[in-house]
């Protein structure tokens, strides 16, 4: 189980440090800069969201040595799954297979229309993104709804893949390794239970 912690060193920002974290660089802006991604804010009002996501989008990152460590368990037959909070997708890049990895909080490699389901893929909102238009919001080409990235936010559930793995993966698990985070969201930090 993995969080911000393995992905600092990259230069991706945790969300929560005092003066360090992705909330405070916002506070200047932001009374509650979690509002952004509360899904009832994103609804009313998306287009600060996707400001100031732009700096964490994939690909401007190379993974750290706490992803190779985790392929390197794969590569030796022991990684059962790795379960990350992490929206970075460095895992994927470090070549752990998308099937060894549950995205707990999600990705942003692929977004849907929040109205007709359209699928997009990142390359797409990269390019919808490459912008200084504070209020751009990027809308689907069949309908014009809003097009949100696949991450999941306050208020929306975990997907469904970290459910069933989950019922699976735990009990059958030899030993548990947490890297790179303190397990204080839940449901992700509840799972432990299962373990123990």
């Amino acid at each position: 189980m993995a969080g911000a912690g393995i992905s600092t060193a990259a230069g991706i920002p945790d969300f929560r440090s005092p003066k360090t974290g992705f909330y405070n660089s916002l506070a200047e802006h932001y009374t509650q800069p979690e509002d952004l991604f509360k899904l009832e804010f994103f609804k009313d009002n998306p287009a600060p969201f996707f400001f100031n996501i732009k700096g964490l989008l994939p690909g401007q990152y190379k993974p750290t040595a706490s992803h190779y460590f985790i392929r390197l368990l794969h590569e030796k037959g022991v990684l059962l799954r790795h379960y990350t909070q992490n929206i970075d997708s460095l895992e994927i890049l470090a070549g752990i297979p998308e099937e060894k990895v549950v995205e707990a909080h999600g990705t942003f490699r692929t977004s849907h229309c929040m109205s007709c389901k359209k699928e997009y893929k990142l390359d797409w909102l990269k390019a919808q993104l490459a912008t200084d238009d504070k209020d751009f919001v990027p809308k689907c080409r069949c309908c014009k709804g809003i097009v949100k990235p696949d991450t999941t936010f306050f208020g929306e559930d975990l997907p469904e893949r970290f459910y069933s793995c989950t019922e699976v993966d735990f009990p059958a698990c030899d030993l548990l390794i947490i890297l790179g985070t303190s397990l204080v969201v839940h449901p992700f930090a509840s799972q432990v239970d299962k373990f123990v």
